[in-house]
């Protein structure tokens, strides 16, 4: 986009209603970490230039009004701005990744100091005028990546981004047109949505989670099924001894225990067993994400705990079925 241009569209896109923010960057969150440049030669402080970082240094252009629009937030230092591009280029600002990887104790002791590209022969220093939080613009199964951000007095060639009013969306697109039309009427404008861009990073984790849910339904099925055939078999086998036991005074809650308490101890079996699986399984999954959740020691008591209720329900229909038929009728059959 031409400088001129590109200012005059953010003017126009500014009078739009329910626009809180807009800016210009040479990548957007979501596309990957193949579309920003990087480079792997090495990069050292020039305070200790035997300490060469060799994590992979990517960097990209942006204007003022970036950082606060995605709220990344300063953690030491400032935007810095100018109008020289060559000044621009030797005035930078590093996420904690870099700062980390370049051997900053903390990001206030990085504000001022130079840092250079091994090998350079010409004496180039680039200026640390700010420290930034990490931004992710990948998924979280992927580290923050250490970034340089250069304070560019113009982004020509990259991405407009804005935050907006969810409530005033269908009102801020065909305003967006008109805009764009007006400043770029031979060009089409081609835009998509954040949060869905995003939401394509995990793709595989959500056909994973309908995937599982859908077989562990059916596992829970089948186990129910048979689990209720089964009590119903025993309950025919044991049709004389809960006769009996009812003559002789046995209560139905008496016979309903006596019924379920066999069940109830192969499911504990069962989730004793499974219970160790369970738990390398998720951390074992959860290992493939560099930000992620604890598995919570709590959730294996309340997945046993549906287990067993579960098993109750399946064959506590069938005892006590058993338990209220007549001892008289039990008995005659025999």
């Amino acid at each position: 986009m031409q400088r001129s241009r590109l200012a005059v569209l953010k003017n126009e896109i500014n009078e739009i209603p329910g626009v809180r923010g807009i800016t210009t960057s040479e990548i957007v969150p979501g596309l990957g970490i193949s579309t920003i440049s990087g480079s792997s030669g090495g990069m050292y402080w020039t305070k200790t230039p035997s300490a060469i970082a060799r994590s992979t240094m990517y960097a990209l252009g942006t204007d003022p009004e970036f950082f606060s629009t995605f709220g990344i937030d300063f953690l030491a230092g400032s935007f810095y701005q100018t109008a020289d591009p060559r000044h621009a280029s030797e005035n930078l600002i590093i996420n904690t990744a870099a700062m980390r990887a370049l051997g900053f104790p903390n990001p206030q002791a990085a504000i001022g100091e130079q840092i250079a590209y091994q090998g350079n022969t010409d004496g180039y220093r680039m200026t640390i005028r700010g420290v930034v939080s990490d931004f992710h613009i990948e998924s979280l199964k992927e580290p923050a990546r250490p970034t340089l951000y250069y304070c560019l007095p113009s982004v020509q060639n990259g991405y407009l981004s804005l935050k907006f009013d969810a409530a005033q969306a269908s009102n801020l697109l065909p305003a967006l047109n008109v805009a764009w039309k007006k400043v770029f009427p031979r060009d089409h404008l081609d835009y998509w949505f954040l949060d869905q861009q995003f939401g394509q990073q995990y793709q595989a984790e959500q056909r994973l989670a309908v995937v599982f849910s859908l077989f562990a339904a059916l596992a829970v099925g089948i186990a129910c099924l048979g689990l209720f055939g089964l009590a119903a078999y025993l309950a025919v086998q044991r049709r004389k001894e809960v006769g009996v036991r009812k003559t002789l005074g046995a209560g139905v809650g008496q016979i309903v225990a006596l019924l379920i308490r066999d069940f109830l101890k192969l499911v504990l079996v069962a989730i004793v067993i499974g219970a160790p699986l369970a738990w390398y399984a998720m951390n074992q999954w959860l290992e493939g994400f560099a930000h992620r959740i604890d598995f919570q020691w709590y959730f294996i008591p309340l997945a046993g705990l549906m287990v067993v209720l579960i098993a109750f329900l399946a064959v506590g229909s069938q005892s006590v079925k058993a338990a209220l038929e007549n001892p008289v009728d039990a008995l005659r059959g025999e």
